[in-house]
């Protein structure tokens, strides 16, 4: 009888203990319920689908949100539901098992202390913003047994590599896309801190908000394969002042370049001005320099393109569309070297320098000869001012 009574004693206190560990509990699915513990530990247990949840909202535990350190989705569970972590932007760790299949849209959306995550190899849909402002995550992995994704430097693709789904937003700096891709998808850099991307030539379609929000990137260069750049693939790029269009564009989506307020100089270098709509370069100034194909100022100015109203066709000598000065600059736009002409020696030289826009001085020399070649190869793609003695003309570097 008193063992009887001890048992009963100690299984209480286990059970005291279990309660005072738990902050809150529930369900998040027809056959799945959840604990979140004291220990920041959230855990899904069940079977079957995870409930979709309130973007702006998230799933039941969202009340507690900022407790969250650690999820771990136990084995039965096939679906993450809709925003269901929205927010949690103390999780650091993840635990998704083999029993899932569909990730769906926004499920870690904002989660902003997220390192890295594990992607099984049962997971088969990968829905839209899931890593949406997930401003930490350096890497997402995957097994190389799923048979819809793969990975490579920690950026999501389709198991071909030629799509690539999502780039992590924490990844800062460079980097160059593989020349196996075609498609770069839809919101795949949305958020991303990237200054710059190295687009390849395989690339064919850059998808709907693709860059959205990169507040950081500077500078983009359309490859000559790319046929369409779908709607927001730009918008928000705070950053950016430098775009140069391919001549193989043929349609600029809606807002694709939408209040990319510092955007300063458009290389557009299709014969056939491509398809723009009203808002495509919605609030970028329609002052700034936009450098179009030789003889082609006619055929731009009779398009939705009219609006920018310093357009440049390229077969004008640069000297031409500067003052008149006399000296002149080729090729214009230039990508490594620079000509110059027609300027004036004094005792066998002429001093030079290049300004940015800024007014900042960025390159200084002495030219020797009446015709002499800079090397700007190492200069940063935007426009330029060139001086030379007293002239001074605009230039390009692409």
């Amino acid at each position: 009888m008193k063992h009887l009574i001890l048992f009963i004693v100690f299984t209480g206190l286990i059970l005291s203990t279990k309660a005072q560990d738990t902050i809150a509990s529930g369900t998040c699915g027809n056959s799945l319920t959840w604990v979140l513990t004291k220990d920041s530990i959230l855990s899904i247990s069940g079977s079957g689908a995870m409930d979709d949840f309130a973007i702006n909202v998230g799933g039941p535990w969202c009340t507690n949100q900022d407790k969250i350190k650690t999820v771990i989705i136990d084995d039965g569970v096939t679906t993450i539901g809709v925003a269901a972590f929205w927010t949690c932007s103390n999780l650091i760790s993840v635990s998704i098992p083999n029993s899932v299949d569909i990730i769906r849209s926004l499920a870690f959306n904002a989660c902003s202390s997220l390192p890295s995550v594990n992607i099984p190899y049962s997971v088969t849909t990968i829905r839209i913003g899931v890593f949406a402002e997930c401003n930490s995550l350096l890497s997402i992995d995957v097994d190389t047994n799923n048979s819809r994704y793969s990975s490579n430097d920690g950026i999501l693709y389709n198991k071909l590599q030629d799509t690539l789904v999502c780039c992590p937003a924490g990844k800062t700096g460079i980097i160059a896309i593989p020349n196996t891709v075609i498609m770069i998808d839809t919101q795949s850099f949305t958020d991303g801190n990237l200054t710059s991307v190295i687009i390849p030539n395989s690339v064919t379609t850059i998808g709907e908000g693709a860059f959205l929000f990169c507040f950081n990137l500077t500078s983009v260069t359309i490859p000559n394969s790319v046929i369409t750049i779908e709607g927001l693939a730009f918008g928000m790029c705070l950053d950016l002042t430098f775009v140069s269009i391919s001549e193989s564009v043929t349609t600029i989506g809606s807002a694709a370049f939408s209040t990319c307020f510092n955007l300063e100089t458009i290389i557009c270098k299709a014969s056939t001005p491509p398809i723009i709509y009203q808002n495509t370069f919605q609030a970028v100034p329609t002052s700034i320099s936009v450098y179009i194909p030789c003889n082609t100022y006619d055929v731009y100015r009779n398009s939705n393109w009219k609006t920018f109203t310093n357009m440049i066709d390229s077969c004008a000598s640069i000297s031409e569309v500067v003052q008149n000065e006399k000296i002149s600059v080729f090729p214009n736009p230039a990508t490594n070297q620079l000509r110059i002409t027609n300027y004036e020696l004094r005792n066998g030289a002429a001093e030079y320098s290049i300004y940015s826009v800024a007014g900042q001085k960025v390159m200084h020399g002495t030219l020797q000869d009446e015709t002499s070649v800079i090397n700007v190869a190492t200069l940063a793609k935007g426009l330029y001012y060139l001086r030379v003695g007293e002239k001074t003309v605009r230039f390009v570097k692409e």
